[in-house]
């Protein structure tokens, strides 16, 4: 019996075992904190900028940011919605 440590991450066709979310748990991870610290940098370069020539312009640019994530949480949900 071969210990489950032990086991190859691939299968023999080269891809995952498992095509779960569960199983993509920390890529999902590293891309959600890797796009939160580019908004970050944005919003504090550009938005700085553009505190300048506008009072509100960093707020409207992470209502933006916001307004992308609810059109891409919502487009997920009718995709996973409507393949089962």
């Amino acid at each position: 019996m071969v210990d489950e440590a032990e086991e190859p991450l691939l299968n023999g066709s080269g891809r995952p075992k498992d095509n779960t979310r569960e199983s993509f748990k920390g890529s999902i991870a590293g891309v959600y904190s890797l796009f939160g610290g580019v908004a970050i940098l944005l919003l504090t370069k550009v938005g700085g900028k553009a505190f300048d020539c506008a009072v509100g312009a960093p707020f409207w640019m992470l209502a933006g940011f916001n307004g992308v994530l609810l059109i891409v949480a919502v487009a997920d949900g009718v995709w996973t919605w409507r393949r089962h």
